[in-house]
């Protein structure tokens, strides 16, 4: 039993004496402080960083919205132009059918000036 007390005793004094060594002496103290000051100042830069990322992502963003909008309404023109101008044939070769089976112009006077009385993708009545 007495081995067993004086290993326990040597314990607690190198628990005590370690402990007091873990202790910062008053420079390191003053160095760890100003670490951490240094460190607290790179995240409020860091922060703000982000902040103004955060900002351009979002004008990236809101940009490429706007020219996809512009690229979609362009499109979309495009495609309605082509059909108006398909839309117009197919009216001018049904006008020329409609001429021919009454027995008046000939098919492709007809279809012409169906053609022609088409502007913009919207028909008027060429009668």
């Amino acid at each position: 039993q007495r081995g067993a007390q004086i290993s326990v005793g040597s314990r607690a004094r190198e628990t005590s004496a370690s402990a007091t060594s873990a202790l910062p002496s008053s420079s390191d103290r003053v160095a760890l402080e100003g670490r951490v000051e240094t460190l607290e100042g790179d995240m409020a830069e860091v922060r703000q960083q982000s902040i103004m990322l955060s900002a351009a992502m979002r004008q990236v963003r809101d940009h490429a919205a706007d020219a996809l909008d512009d690229r979609v309404a362009a499109a979309v023109s495009e495609v309605h132009r082509r059909l108006a101008g398909s839309l117009a044939a197919v009216r001018g070769r049904v006008q020329g059918m409609r001429a021919v089976a009454r027995g008046g112009r000939s098919l492709e006077t007809t279809a012409v000036a169906a053609e022609s009385s088409c502007s913009d993708g919207e028909w008027s009545d060429g009668g």
